[in-house]
């Protein structure tokens, strides 16, 4: 049997030093320490190949969630349903099922294409733009808040709340702890504004009209659900449209396939997502001792499951570091799998794959200005992306959407 001090290795999946490449760290403990151990962030084991992550994502009674996925604690802990366990996770994403179903995700087209055409329009005659501020993130959060029931004017200020939970909780947690605040300020005062004038048709409204074993939701489970959706919605959308972004503009051959066959754009945006998880990994705590890969895991370890690394194991996918818009049994764990599987799933597919269209139709000959890692978060342990991607484009006319 392994003992831990052989598989000991010195990684900390938030560190600046592997935020510019981290596959290179993937690769290299998926081929020599596929279960590793590493004492950053009070120790947790880091799970990298295909079949070992797999394994855990299906094994919720041993691969807890609860009381949170993140390693370390985002500072949000207990979001719903996200940082539940069985038959909890169930009943929690019962309520809100038929919102992120996938018919409701493609009734929602007309109104993302919307946002998606005046967010291009504000910038189409000047021939220049930066994708990311503004395109890829206003768009899923402009429809996010709008959804929730928030005005989706104030999407700036909602994103940097995110962005300095997921990005500083490492390296300036006195800021992810002043965003988490206000995020959640921000919720309750909207809580409070249904109760006194009347619920709505949107999803706050609709977890306060929901009940849990016959009893109304209570605050503090309506806020965490709200709280979840919004960092599922604000960030990571944006950063795989981004990711996707650098790949078309590195290989050109890439963006003229899909301007070729732009019905190749569906499988392109489930190709970029495995090629580039914007989310690399999640935690679970063991509920039990175990034996992983000759490993013995202890009950209440922590460990992180990376779907980054899992995503690109030669051993499940072919040429795993090639992007292939025609790959067969594309069975990325990006969104997870099983009852913990992404609720925005359908969502994210859809914002990420109108944007992309999007792009392809009215900026066709974009080109980014400079080297796209420079702009990379400090931080990617918990999402891969970018601050900013300046580009340049022919010009083109508004639609006057």
């Amino acid at each position: 049997m392994t003992k831990k001090d052989d598989v000991t290795v010195d990684f900390d999946h938030h560190s600046s030093a592997i935020s510019v490449d981290p596959y290179a760290t993937w690769t290299d403990l998926r081929s020599r320490c596929p279960v590793a151990w590493t004492k950053a962030h009070d120790g947790y084991w880091i799970l990298t190949a295909f079949a070992e992550v797999y394994q855990a994502t299906r094994d919720d009674d041993t691969f807890r969630c609860a009381p949170s996925v993140g390693i370390p604690s985002y500072g949000v802990d207990g979001q719903i349903p996200l940082d539940t366990d069985p038959p909890m996770t169930q009943k929690y994403r019962r309520i809100l099922q038929q919102q992120f179903s996938p018919a409701a995700a493609a009734e929602a087209e007309p109104v993302v294409r919307q946002i998606a055409n005046e967010l291009v329009d504000g910038f189409i005659e000047r021939g220049e733009c930066d994708f990311i501020t503004d395109l890829t993130t206003p768009v899923p959060a402009r429809f996010i808040l709008r959804i929730l029931g928030f005005g989706e004017e104030r999407w700036v200020e909602f994103c940097e709340w995110v962005h300095n939970i997921v990005h500083n909780v490492t390296n300036d947690p006195e800021s992810a702890l002043e965003g988490a605040v206000a995020l959640y300020g921000a919720i309750i005062e909207l809580i409070e504004e249904r109760r006194t004038s009347g619920l709505r048709d949107d999803i706050v409204s609709q977890l306060l009209r929901s009940e849990l074993d016959g009893q109304p939701l209570e605050d503090d489970v309506i806020t965490s659900y709200m709280t979840l959706l919004i960092f599922g919605g604000l960030d990571t959308t944006s950063s795989a449209v981004g990711n996707a972004l650098v790949w078309l503009d590195r290989q050109p051959e890439l963006r003229r396939q899909l301007l070729d066959r732009p019905e190749l754009i569906p499988a392109a945006v489930e190709e970029f997502l495995r090629i580039d998880a914007p989310v690399q990994g999640l935690g679970r705590t063991l509920s039990r001792d175990i034996e992983m890969a000759g490993c013995p895991m202890k009950a209440g370890d922590r460990v992180l499951l990376s779907w980054a690394s899992a995503n690109r194991d030669p051993a499940e996918f072919e040429n795993p570091d090639t992007v292939d818009f025609e790959r067969l049994n594309n069975r990325h764990l990006t969104f997870g799998v099983g009852l913990h599987r992404c609720l925005g799933s359908n969502y994210g597919r859809t914002m990420f794959r109108i944007m992309l269209e999007t792009i392809l139709a009215r900026m066709p000959d974009f080109e980014l200005v400079d080297d796209p890692d420079q702009h990379r978060f400090a931080d990617i342990g918990v999402v891969y992306g970018h601050t900013h991607l300046p580009a340049r484009f022919t010009p083109g006319r508004k639609l006057g959407v």
